[in-house]
């Protein structure tokens, strides 16, 4: 996403909206997102929050926050028909 395109959106509008990272995104505490994970937006401040979904084998869910906007691509929206 370009810096431009993030300053433009509100939280409401970022809220919900799933994407996929364009590289590996780690958080002080040593949890990493690898490249290409599929993830959630759940907030804006000072960058975006976003969160894995949740391991099928144990659980587990990662929340980063501060998530550089060009880090992420979003995954496009279906319109309805």
């Amino acid at each position: 996403m370009k810096i431009s395109e993030y300053k433009r959106m509100t939280e409401a509008k970022l809220k919900g909206r799933r994407a996929i990272t364009l590289m590996d995104i780690s958080s002080r505490g040593g949890a990493i997102i690898p490249k290409g994970a599929t993830v959630t937006i759940v907030g804006k401040q000072a960058g975006l929050r976003i969160r894995t979904d949740k391991c099928p084998t144990c659980g587990c869910q990662f929340e980063i926050w501060k998530v550089s906007p060009t880090d992420i691509e979003f995954i496009p929206l279906l319109e309805a028909e």
